[in-house]
């Protein structure tokens, strides 16, 4: 529970710091893609 805390954290943060700063990087595409797959790798790998 506390470590999907701090991957909400995280993730709240990522998305405040890519709005805040302009990335020639789709903002949408990059938090859609990198989101999912880095939860279920780390619920897949350390909570299991």
């Amino acid at each position: 529970m506390h470590f999907l805390m701090v991957l909400v954290l995280i993730a709240l943060l990522a998305t405040a710091f890519v709005s805040a700063v302009p990335v020639p990087l789709p903002n949408g595409e990059v938090i859609v893609i990198v989101n999912p797959k880095v939860q279920d790798d780390c619920y897949g790998t350390t909570a299991w």
